[in-house]
């Protein structure tokens, strides 16, 4: 082997409106013009640090990049104070939000490998995994 990641194939965000599964938030992709950045520089591999970077750029605006980094919280019990549980809803949209944009900016391969990964902290550290050394 050379060293060298494989080009993957990519795609658009306007090819996935609606068809990335459990992606409701994705319509509203087209609303926020920094969304562009991801369709015109989608993960293919080799392009993963310039990639997190624009998901970044994209994600800190809307307020859900945290979900990159942090692990998701317990479910509130029923007696939980209100914010506890504005602080778990929040996580749960802000990682349906952030699995969106991630889902619809790499490609069919990496997508398919990761449709069943319930949360953007598992595919952010299962992409490191895979591209980080690049960094």
């Amino acid at each position: 082997m050379s060293g060298r990641v494989p080009t993957l194939p990519t795609t658009t965000l306007t090819s996935y409106r609606g068809h990335v599964k459990g992606c409701k938030g994705l319509r509203k992709m087209s609303l926020n013009p920094l969304s562009v950045i991801l369709n015109k520089n989608q993960l293919v591999g080799e392009n993963y640090v310039d990639w997190k970077r624009n998901l970044n750029i994209v994600l800190t605006p809307e307020k859900h990049k945290f979900v990159l980094d942090e692990v998701c919280l317990e479910t509130p019990k029923d007696d939980s104070m209100e914010s506890q549980k504005a602080a778990h809803e929040k996580w749960h949209h802000s990682n349906e939000m952030a699995h969106c944009y991630i889902s619809a900016s790499m490609s069919n391969v990496l997508q398919q490998k990761h449709q069943n990964t319930r949360t953007t902290f598992d595919i952010m550290e299962s992409l490191q995994e895979m591209f980080g050394h690049q960094s």
